[in-house]
């Protein structure tokens, strides 16, 4: 008998290993020495992780995630993923939720529900090379912060891939709602899909967003409507991208957003640059640059040396306020 149950037990664990052979765990910490200057900024040394205007601590990187696949046989995978994100910056007391979903992949495509990245932030966010560091271009001057920010709850979101062509579309349901007399939610629901081809060494993204009022969206940010056009070029050690944003959000001025960067890679070293220009329909542009040098020690372990400023010049702000950030940045996967 006793014989018996070790060796089930042998059994088992051998087993469950490859049971969970699909599940990761994974993530990545990420801190960043930063000294601050100019008008619209609290002068000095700060301890942060990721930085959008003059908010150290947003837009960050640190994150840890359990993500895996449970085959179904005839092509069929059961995905999940649950992704949080420590302030690294401040305290590991201040935790949100970045993505969490369940989802079915097949001939298909992939389904997903959950909490999601919109199409049109995920069709070119990563194309800045100092994506959630405090040189990033979102919410600076760069890209827009509330098309490029967050992840969105109640999601419901399709992907597939036709031709060389990989098509997103998402709807985030609105539960919102603001006639109590009715008891019904509004059905503002936001709407988003994404394009993005590969033609030879360029890629092009097109992308669209209208949040229709939606009550609960990303920065507070309850009417966005927006469309973006991108292009990004690699071949060998060089990488150059753009992207052109004709933005709405409700309350403020319409306006379009321009951002340019190129990288080169030399080895372990990567240089790149970027700049941004926010242009209102009335009233003045607002500015972003960046220029820095990133030196991977490993796979898993990078330091970034970069200077960056923004300047909304009354763009966004009452006031003529400009930013400026110099600092270090060391970023760790696991």
């Amino acid at each position: 008998m006793k014989k018996s149950m070790i060796a089930a037990a042998v059994a088992a664990s051998m087993v469950a290993p490859a049971a969970m052979a699909d599940t990761t765990l994974g993530g990545q910490l990420q801190a960043e020495l930063v000294n601050a200057s100019g008008d619209g900024v609290q002068e000095g040394l700060y301890l942060t992780d990721g930085w959008e205007g003059a908010s150290a601590n947003k837009g960050n990187a640190s994150a840890l995630f359990v993500k895996g696949a449970h085959d179904l046989g005839n092509g069929l995978k059961g995905l999940y993923k649950i992704n949080i994100n420590p302030k690294f910056g401040d305290s590991f007391d201040t935790v949100a939720t970045r993505d969490a979903y369940i989802g079915l992949s097949g001939g298909f495509g992939t389904v997903l529900l959950g909490k999601l990245s919109t199409p049109y932030k995920s069709s070119t966010v990563k194309w800045d090379p100092f994506l959630a560091t405090f040189a990033q271009a979102r919410g600076n001057n760069g890209m827009t912060g509330a098309g490029h920010n967050g992840y969105v709850g109640n999601v419901l979101a399709y992907a597939n891939k036709f031709g060389p062509a990989t098509v997103v579309a998402a709807v985030a349901l609105d539960e919102s709602n603001d006639n109590p007399a009715d008891g019904e939610n509004d059905a503002d629901h936001a709407i988003t899909a994404s394009v993005n081809v590969p033609v030879g060494p360029v890629e092009v993204a097109l992308a669209y967003i209208d949040t229709a009022g939606f009550s609960t969206f990303v920065d507070g940010t309850n009417n966005i409507e927006a469309a973006k056009l991108g292009l990004k070029y690699g071949a060998g050690a060089f990488t150059v991208a753009g992207q052109y944003e004709t933005v709405d959000v409700g309350g403020n001025d319409a306006f379009d957003n321009i951002f340019v960067t190129g990288s080169f890679k030399a080895g372990s070293n990567t240089f790149s640059a970027s700049y941004g220009v926010a242009t209102p329909d009335t009233g003045d542009d607002g500015t972003y640059w960046a220029v820095g040098a990133k030196h991977a020690f490993s796979k898993t372990v990078s330091v970034l040396l970069a200077a960056t400023a923004s300047d909304n010049a009354d763009f966004s702000d009452a006031t003529d306020d400009d930013v400026m950030r110099v600092g270090l940045s060391t970023r760790i996967k696991f």
